[in-house]
């Protein structure tokens, strides 16, 4: 937004300096100018409230730069000398000069940090920067930047130093830690000076050939065309609120830059017999006067800014902050000035519809910022959590000034789904843990990096780290036995399951499952033990093949070959059958009341090629089974089937409902409360549902392989971190 009205108005009154004057510098009080007088060998001091020159300190060499000590309680002010290679030190509250400080060949600019604790000088003959330590008045680096830098400038928190090299036409970038050049910016033709905003995001390249450049100064990078100013331009001065920029030109006017356009507004004279010149160019803090030395009539340009009647305008923000995962509230801040210097009123004239928000304002000398803290209302956050819920909300705040003019801000400000999680407890594991099971008051986790940790469930400690590596473990359903699964390839013919005992730790018995393909990697299988604890089930992808372990004989007793499949399975509570995925977006279901044989086909939501069924899980009352899909070509959706798995119902083996959920492949239910967990490795949100309804109540993270016990804890395999993560959920109602 820009300020209506009229533009300002530029008067000029004119202040004799010493000879050649080549550089201007504002006292932080603004009360006093300092003027580096090249032939003259000194610096004028003219008092800013009545234009009068009061007093001329010799500086012992030519001055070519001048620049005040920005810190609080500093009376200090440096000036570059280009005959003698130094650096005078001017104490300001008597004018004199207290110290020199050696420097390199020929300095012709020099910048103070913010801190006031460092000193840069531009030497341009030895393309070098001198950094000279306040406190000791003593150079302590030399840092070469480039060919010939003619102009310095410091970021506000002091870590960055930029400087112009006329010689290659670059802004050299410093980092002010280290001492070190850490990139350098091609900007236009011979850049002769250059200006940071007071937040240091832009900075302004004044380029001789009669542009300036602008520089964003997170990337480094130019990002927009050169802005024509006049001819040979010298200097250049950012106002504080950064909405101007003035460029002195060669011929004695001012370019006025407007930012928010990235264009000239205004052009000025300060001289009513111009010349071809040098000129420097400062500006008060308050933005109401300009000074610019004028080398060929030995003056200093008094320039006094009377702004036009104007309307208040936003000159910074709107910003929106991160939600806080635990109310949602999002805090950010808005700047608006009025030219003028008007007070200002606000309104919140539309307020937000989902939540409340709250305003504080607090007036400086930027102008007026606004700081608002937005709360969304537990219900936006619950529908936000839905599938395609409505995750934003607006509101407008109009700020006024006494005549009447007016800016509106909007805000947008998103919703935080609501996140589930009352307590997050992480447990460190072994390296990429990816899978685990209950067992009893026990957790066990396998870790893809080698070992499987023993977590107990009611203290979240890691109490034993055993040296299996499986690539598959189950639990038998008392808690006695763990089953590793593991799976060969390439000549390694067969499987083997390992069974151990969870008291001991130990392996009691090691049970070779045959393959139907040698030659083949082993993809994928799973390990199914049944309820009674008298079978294990081992499936196996690669080869097809379904194989029936007698647990109390450790023998296999059946091997059947019934197709590819993909995913996940999963076993009836009588025992009877076996529910697995396919590639296809089907549930096959085999009847293992004898040998394993394929009974019925199952098809889920949705009937589409470009998803398959990935993941199952069954209720204990064994008469729902929960079939998460995904969406396998856009990778961006995914659905719950709810299958009817029980023999005495008339819709036995039928879809009952479906619903839409985001990229998931690991699902987990705790049947006890309700609530369906699915989460991606590759999706940054876990999403809980309601199984009644399919509704989403709300999300998780961090995300991973999925595990619920009894109590109602989901446990979370997360492999980036080498943690797996014990949550506590709150009253997901919906």
């Amino acid at each position: 937004m820009a300020a209506t009205g009229a533009s300002p108005t530029y008067s000029t009154s004119s202040t004799p300096v010493g000879r050649d004057p080549s550089g201007v510098a504002v006292s932080k009080d603004g009360s006093r100018a300092y003027v580096a007088n090249s032939t003259d060998r000194s610096v004028s001091v003219v008092n800013t409230a009545t234009g009068a020159l009061t007093t001329s300190i010799p500086v012992g060499g030519t001055p070519s730069a001048v620049a005040v000590d920005p810190s609080p309680g500093s009376s200090r002010a440096y000036v570059a000398l280009k005959s003698t290679a130094r650096v005078s030190v001017v104490d300001t509250s008597n004018n004199t000069v207290t110290a020199t400080v050696s420097v390199g060949l020929s300095p012709t600019a020099v910048a103070v940090s913010p801190s006031g604790s460092r000193v840069y000088v531009a030497n341009t003959a030895g393309g070098t920067v001198s950094v000279i330590d306040s406190a000791a008045s003593k150079r302590i680096a030399t840092v070469s930047v480039g060919l010939s830098p003619v102009a310095l400038a410091v970021s506000s928190d002091g870590n960055r130093v930029y400087a112009a090299l006329r010689g290659s036409d670059q802004i050299a970038v410093m980092d002010a830690a280290k001492n070190t050049v850490i990139t350098r910016v091609r900007v236009g033709d011979a850049p002769q000076d250059i200006a940071i905003t007071s937040d240091g995001t832009r900075l302004y390249a004044v380029n001789g050939a009669g542009s300036v450049s602008v520089i964003d100064t997170s990337s480094n990078r130019v990002v927009a065309q050169a802005i024509a100013v006049g001819p040979s331009p010298t200097a250049a001065a950012v106002s504080r609120d950064g909405s101007r920029v003035y460029v002195a030109n060669g011929n004695d006017t001012v370019s006025v830059i407007d930012t928010s356009s990235a264009t000239v507004i205004q052009t000025f004279s300060i001289d009513t017999t111009p010349e071809l010149g040098g000129h420097d160019i400062a500006i008060s803090a308050d933005g109401s006067r300009l000074y610019v030395t004028d080398q060929r009539d030995a003056a200093l340009r008094v320039v006094t800014v009377v702004p036009g009647i104007n309307s208040p305008a936003l000159t910074a923000g709107p910003s929106v902050g991160e939600p806080s995962s635990s109310t949602g509230a999002v805090s950010g801040s808005f700047t608006v000035r009025d030219l003028d210097g008007d007070p200002l009123t606000h309104t919140l004239t539309t307020p937000p519809g989902r939540g409340g928000v709250e305003l504080t304002a607090v007036t400086g000398n930027l102008g007026t910022t606004y700081s608002y803290v937005y709360t969304p209302t537990l219900a936006a956050r619950q529908q936000a959590a839905l599938p395609f819920g409505v995750a934003w909300d607006n509101f407008t705040v109009t700020v006024r000034d006494p005549s009447r003019g007016a800016v509106d801000v909007s805000v947008t400000v998103p919703i935080d789904p609501l996140h589930a999680t009352s307590s997050v407890t992480p447990i460190a594991v072994g390296d990429r843990p990816y899978q685990s099971v209950v067992s009893g008051d026990e957790l066990w986790v396998v870790n893809a990096g080698g070992g499987v940790s023993v977590i107990n469930r009611s203290t979240s400690v890691v109490v034993d780290s055993l040296p299996f590596s499986p690539g598959m473990l189950a639990a038998s359903e008392d808690g006695t036995k763990i089953f590793l699964g593991y799976g060969g390839s390439g000549s390694v013919s067969v499987n083997s399951v390992s069974i151990v005992d969870t008291r001991t730790r130990s392996v009691t018995a090691t049970i070779t499952v045959p393959r139907g393909d040698p030659g083949a990697y082993n993809s994928g299988f799973a390990l199914l033990p049944s309820p009674n604890g008298k079978k294990l089930y081992v499936l196996n992808q690669s080869d097809a093949l379904v194989s029936v372990i007698d647990t109390t004989t450790n023998q296999v007793v059946s091997t059947s070959n019934l197709g590819y499949w993909s995913g996940d399975a999963a076993i009836s509570r009588d025992g009877s059958r076996l529910y697995r995925t396919d590639a296809f977006g089907d549930i096959q279901v085999i009847d293992v009341t004898g040998a394993p044989k394929i009974v019925a086909t199952v098809n889920v939501m949705p009937n589409s090629s470009s998803f398959e069924a990935r993941a199952i899980a069954m209720s204990p009352d064994g008469k729902r089974a929960l079939v998460l899909s995904v969406e396998t070509m856009l990778g961006v959706n995914g659905a719950i089937s709810v299958i009817d798995i029980d023999p005495q119902s008339p819709t036995y083996h039928t879809e009952l409902r479906s619903g839409y959920v985001g990229w998931q492949d690991n699902i987990a239910v705790d049947f006890t409360t309700g609530r369906i967990f699915l989460s991606n490795v590759y999706v940054s949100n876990g999403e809980v549902f309601d199984i009644a309804t399919l509704t989403r109540l709300g999300t998780f993270k961090p995300v991973g392989q999925l595990t619920v016990d009894s109590d109602g804890t989901l446990y979370v395999a997360d492999p980036y971190t080498d943690t797996v993560y014990a949550m506590e959920f709150d009253d997901l109602s919906p």
